[in-house]
């Protein structure tokens, strides 16, 4: 399972209390950090998902403490998140985000699954600047994302497709996505990431590798043919 990194922190490194007057008990705010490769998948379809965090733990607030069209954050690195709201409820809701961070929404009633995907077909799911993806999403209501490589675990040139949503949704996506992979299968697709990076390395690799051993060969030839002293 991914493993998740959330840390408790606030200025004095503790929890911080807003307010100690108030009907239904004392307020905190707690800052926890989360994978920045992970926001989106916290966010969801439009937001939905992070809300749906708020409203089932009950906190005053649940907000990701970076602009949503600003991209200068580390995606290997960390983003700061904020709860607010009493301290069981906000120990709640650190507990479902960690939990989703990990792949587990059970916590707000969805699920998730992973398929996985040929690299020669990532593109043709993402679709000019996300078009596909984007309208699959609309179709389905499920939150969708093509996660590739290490930085997710995977292999290097492996892909998977990443969904999220209502139980009911996510079994609609999965079979119109399986469709249109069947529809893939039955006419033959060019290999239109041949010039990806992943791509170009596995090339050089192996011309350096062919090179080697062409190498090895002329010296073995050279060795064979040299007269004895």
């Amino acid at each position: 399972p991914i493993q998740s990194s959330l840390i408790n922190a606030s200025v004095s490194g503790g929890h911080v209390a807003l307010s100690a007057f108030e009907p239904d008990g004392p307020k905190e705010e707690r800052i926890i950090e989360i994978p920045a490769r992970k926001k989106s998948h916290l966010v969801g379809l439009r937001g939905q998902t992070i809300e749906l965090v708020q409203r089932t733990a009950g906190v005053l607030k649940c907000h990701i403490m970076v602009e949503r069209d600003k991209y200068e954050y580390d995606k290997d690195g960390q983003i700061p998140l904020q709860v607010c709201g009493t301290r069981d409820r906000v120990e709640n809701c650190v507990q479902i985000i960690e939990r989703i961070i990990a792949g587990d929404y059970s916590g707000i009633g969805h699920t998730c699954h992973v398929m996985p995907v040929e690299q020669s077909r990532v593109n043709y799911l993402r679709g000019d600047r996300w078009q596909v993806i984007n309208y699959l999403k609309d179709l389905t209501g499920c939150y969708m994302d093509v996660i590739q490589g290490p930085p997710y675990g995977l292999a290097r040139g492996e892909a998977q497709l990443f969904m999220t949503g209502p139980v009911e949704r996510v079994a609609r996506a999965r079979a119109i996505i399986d469709t249109m992979l069947s529809n893939m299968d039955k006419i033959e697709m060019p290999d239109i990431n041949i010039d990806a990076p992943w791509r170009r390395d596995e090339e050089a690799a192996k011309k350096k590798l062919e090179e080697e051993e062409r190498e090895k060969r002329k010296t073995k030839r050279w060795r064979r043919s040299s007269p004895s002293p």
